[in-house]
């Protein structure tokens, strides 16, 4: 004969069951206050930044030139930003001169032998000439631009070598030395740009009978001359003054005055693009401003840095502020 069940035999109590929920209740909230002080924003913000760290670098290895990311402290914000050519011009012959307009030569100017590469385009000042690059709206960026060009220049070579209407002119002077204008929009910063333009004069001179690199950019926050690749001549603001571009005007090499003498060759317009990224997270702000430059082979800029830069988070908590450091090495190493 089976004997009825027990109380130990009929499984869990009430009581028993009870105990047991409020003990899954006491772990599942724990959990939930460890999760929820887990900002699962930080690895996004982390991965925000090296992602618009490396795709500068990148750009600024493909493209073999200048990149840079700013860091908006205020808007929270990171901005990628490089030169993507827009135009170029090598005078091989006298039906095709390059991309994306062709050049048009007017008075005196001829294309001659011995170029930098290949031939060249002869601008004397005894016969004035110049090569007529025309417009696109490629060439009319108001975030930043980059000029350069081979030149060969006689001891009085002085006048504009390459200029578009009153957005920027790029010359020699007198004294042989590298000179740049470039406007900057109306009522931004008058005080900082005299009549509304921007003004650099290098104090080293061009060497005369050979080749030389020379170049201007503005990148909307500094305007920088370079001889042979060796920048000569900075000016810099704190703020970003927005350049204020002359669409109607053509790109003209030569044909200012007085009129510049020499051969000129490969020459180069770029202009700035931007990749813009949303806010950081919620919860992680970025500890101050700054700008990390790359250098056309994806490392970091000597010119602007003398030591590796540092990127600093800072992640919100209750109990404090922490902190994380990214680091880019001279070399361009993202860590």
């Amino acid at each position: 004969m089976t004997s009825p069940p027990t109380w130990s035999d009929a499984g869990f109590t009430l009581l028993e069951l009870l105990a047991v929920l409020g003990l899954f209740a006491i772990l599942l909230g724990i959990g939930a206050g460890a999760f929820s002080r887990m900002n699962m924003g930080r690895g996004l913000a982390v991965a925000q930044v090296k992602d618009a760290l490396r795709a500068a670098r990148l750009f600024a290895v493909e493209q073999s030139t200048a990149a840079r990311v700013d860091f908006d402290g205020a808007g929270n914000r990171v901005l990628a930003s490089g030169f993507v050519s827009t135009g170029n011009w090598h005078f091989e012959d006298s039906t095709s001169f390059g991309w994306p307009t062709n050049a048009e030569l007017a008075g005196g100017a001829v294309i001659e032998p011995g170029g930098a590469i290949g031939n060249a385009l002869l601008l004397e000042s005894a016969a004035p000439g110049s090569a007529v690059l025309g417009t696109s709206p490629s060439f009319d960026s108001d975030i930043g631009l980059r000029v350069e060009a081979y030149v060969q220049i006689e001891p009085d070579c002085a006048g504009v070598l390459i200029a578009k209407g009153e957005a920027f002119r790029l010359e020699v002077t007198e004294q042989r030395t590298l000179a740049a204008r470039v406007r900057v929009k109306e009522g931004v910063l008058e005080s900082r740009a005299a009549g509304g333009f921007l003004r650099l004069d290098t104090a080293d001179r061009v060497p005369c009978e050979r080749w030389v690199a020379v170049a201007l950019s503005y990148d909307g926050q500094s305007l920088r001359l370079a001889i042979d690749g060796r920048e000569r001549a900075c000016l810099a603001n704190d703020v970003r003054l927005p350049a204020h571009p002359d669409p109607q005007a053509p790109l003209v090499i030569g044909g200012g005055s007085p009129p510049f003498s020499g051969l000129v060759d490969e020459v180069r317009l770029a202009s700035i693009v931007t990749r813009d990224a949303p806010p950081l997270p919620h919860g992680v702000t970025l500890a101050a401003a700054g700008s990390v430059f790359f250098d056309g082979r994806g490392r970091l800029d000597a010119a602007r840095h003398d030591r590796p830069a540092v990127i600093t988070l800072r992640y919100d908590q209750d109990e404090g502020q922490r902190t994380r450091d990214i680091v880019v090495g001279m070399l361009g190493e993202i860590r």
